[in-house]
């Protein structure tokens, strides 16, 4: 797998050529279901954070399943440090049965877990980002009430295993972005389940 090393005063033009939102630029206000609650998840009212984190994610992929405990582990650490965490299932009930509100749900409620899941049916948010696969990751910076974007790339570098784990991408690029810092990463192309 080609690895390519970027930095954050750098455009991301390897990204471009694929459509992906670049870094700097802006994600658009988005209204979606949580579907653990009914509830309607409007960005707009959520502009009090300093990082936003979207995964997308669905739960039946083997990858999001793998990941689930792991992304979980960050949400909570770092909840108290104004990090917001949103899952999104980008997949359609029609062409997969686990995106149902129901069994989305029912596997939020088994763990619990500790952030939104949104559904994303007609690919609203996904389409706009460019998500062909999940798990995908995208983290926000919170500048003038505007969330725009600072990384994209690999949860960490053992997608099938935790415990393999060496270096952890996201952790580190949040830890930075709270910090006021430049980084580098990796950005490796995603391991994951095909969006239905």
């Amino acid at each position: 797998m080609t690895k390519l090393i970027f930095y954050l005063s750098l455009s991301f033009s390897s990204l471009a050529s694929y459509g992906q939102l670049q870094h700097g630029e802006v994600l658009e206000n988005f209204r979606l279901t949580n579907a653990v609650n009914g509830s309607t998840f409007n960005l707009e009212e959520e502009y009090n954070h300093q990082l936003l984190v979207l995964i997308f994610f669905a739960h039946d992929c083997p990858y999001n399943k793998i990941y689930t405990e792991r992304i979980i582990k960050l949400a909570k650490n770092y909840d108290t440090r104004d990090v917001f965490v949103v899952a999104i299932n980008p997949n359609s009930p029609a062409l997969n049965a686990e995106a149902s509100p129901a069994k989305m749900k029912k596997y939020a409620e088994s763990f619990p877990l500790p952030f939104p899941y949104l559904e994303d049916p007609q690919k609203i948010v996904s389409t706009k980002l460019h998500i062909t696969k999940t798990p995908s990751v995208y983290v926000f910076k919170n500048i003038s009430n505007k969330y725009v974007m600072q990384y994209r790339a690999a949860i960490d570098d053992a997608p099938e295993k935790e415990k393999s784990v060496k270096e952890s991408y996201l952790a580190k690029a949040i830890d930075a972005l709270l910090a006021n810092k430049s980084f580098k990463y990796r950005y490796t192309e995603e391991v994951g389940c095909q969006i239905k």
